[in-house]
């Protein structure tokens, strides 16, 4: 098997990350997609577009979920954080 290292990335602003390997990327568009997908943990955000941003997608929701959570998931909206779905 591979090595398994500690690494960082970092989400800034709306729809802006630094990926582990150091490499910017900018969702603008709508969509569901992984920040991170690995054996122990998942992280997904979902994107959509506002009238404030002129059609361009920004952060609305990150979920955490995987193994490292004990099959919970952790769900952060605009307004609310939701735990194990309650």
């Amino acid at each position: 098997g591979g090595a398994v290292g500690i690494g960082s990335c970092i989400g800034w602003g709306d729809p802006h990350l630094r990926t582990f390997d150091g490499m910017r990327a900018d969702y603008y568009s709508s969509g569901d997609y992984y920040l991170v997908k690995s054996g122990p943990v998942s992280i997904q955000a979902q994107y959509l577009p506002t009238k404030f941003t002129n059609g361009l997608a920004v952060t609305k929701m990150v979920a955490i979920g995987g193994p490292v959570l004990k099959g919970n998931k952790l769900v952060i909206g605009p307004l609310a954080a939701t735990w194990k779905g309650a």
